[in-house]
This record gives structure tokens, C-alpha cells and sequence, in this order.
């Protein structure tokens, strides 16, 4: 889940200027920079409301779904809405939010999967995922955006957060089957 939505991110904030720039050359490079200044600012409130909900209920992973939802609502918002500038601001804060969500789930899960003594090795393989993701994003959909155009990159990074929801549903159907069966919380 980390993953792909990173590279979701990889894409919007590699490529979401040059959209911009399209739209208003004039002021594209400015408004851009408002769109991932908007994307920072709905991730880190999205990250304190997520994991103050988690703490509440007692239960992470709660809201990965919903975060997943807000990034792929917004990566179709930007290929739907025809790019007038307020759209894009409203799909630059969804994206925010559920960036931060998943982001936050992410985190808190794979520190329930582990001993005490490892969580310095979950955090590790989270920051993996959050790199690997940004980098390959914007590589992977740069390659997409020379060959199909920017539309295509936002399509392309809604289907693999797609993809990134579907093997989180197979997880969390996988650790159940493990505690079924007696297997320990820390699966």
C-alpha cells in the first residue's frame, strides 16, 4: 500500500508542475507550487487526525482504505476535470489526505507485526517503501507520460494504488487465516 501510493506521489510531484504549466504558463510554475505545498500541508493534518483515530479506536489500519479511496478520487480528479485550477487544488488536497492516511496505516501496522526489538527494522522497511515508491514513480510514469502524456501518468497511478488496495485486502485475509490457526499477532 506504502509503495504504490508513493509512487503516486513520485508522479504528482514530478509531473503535476509541467500539467500546470500547460494549463497557464504564466503563472503554472507558481500555482504548482501551491498544488505540493497543498499535498504537504493535507498530508502532515491527515497524519496527526489518522493516527490520533487510531489510538482512539485502538486498531490501525482503519482508515488505510479511505486514504487509498482519497488518492485514487484525486489522480481521476486531475484526469476528469479538464485541469481548470481549482479542480486541481481540490485533487491536490485529497491526495494530501489520503497520502497521509495510508502513509500513517502503513506505518502502525508493521509496527503491530513485530517485536518491540524490531521496530527500528519495520521503520526501516518503511522508509524503503516510501523511496522505492517516490523513485520508481517518477521514473516508471515519467517513461508512461513520454509515451502516452500527462493524463496518462494520473490514469496509470490510480490503477496501481488499485492494485496497491487489492493485495492489502489479500493481507489482511492472509494474517486472519494465520491467527485462525493460531498463529501469533506479530504475523
Amino acid at each position: 500500500a506504502m509503495t504504490t501510493v508513493a509512487m503516486g506521489y513520485g508522479a504528482l510531484s514530478s509531473f503535476l508542475p509541467a500539467t500546470v504549466k500547460d494549463v497557464d504558463p504564466v503563472q503554472g510554475a507558481s500555482f504548482a507550487g501551491l498544488l505540493l505545498a497543498v499535498v504537504g500541508g493535507a498530508q502532515m493534518i491527515a497524519r496527526y487526525v489518522c493516527g490520533a483515530w487510531a489510538d482512539r479506536v485502538g486498531k490501525p489500519g482503519s482508515l488505510m482504505f479511505v486514504g487509498q479511496g482519497l488518492v485514487i478520487a484525486s489522480l481521476v480528479g486531475i484526469i476528469s476535470g479538464g485541469l481548470p485550477l481549482g479542480w486541481l487544488l481540490v485533487s491536490a488536497t485529497l491526495f494530501g489526505c489520503g497520502f497521509g492516511f495510508v502513509s500513517t496505516e502503513a506505518m502502525l501496522e508493521m509496527f503491530m507485526r513485530v517485536p518491540r526489538g524490531r521496530i527500528g527494522q519495520a521503520s526501516t522497511v518503511w522508509n524503503a517503501a516510501f523511496d522505492t515508491g517516490t523513485g520508481s514513480g517518477a521514473i516508471l510514469l515519467g517513461l508512461v507520460a513520454a509515451w502516452q502524456g500527462y493524463t496518462a501518468i494520473f490514469l496509470v497511478s490510480a490503477l496501481v494504488v488499485i492494485v496497491g488496495a487489492i493485495a492489502e485486502i489479500g493481507d489482511r485475509r492472509g494474517r486472519r487465516r494465520a491467527l485462525s490457526r493460531g498463529g501469533k499477532s506479530v504475523f
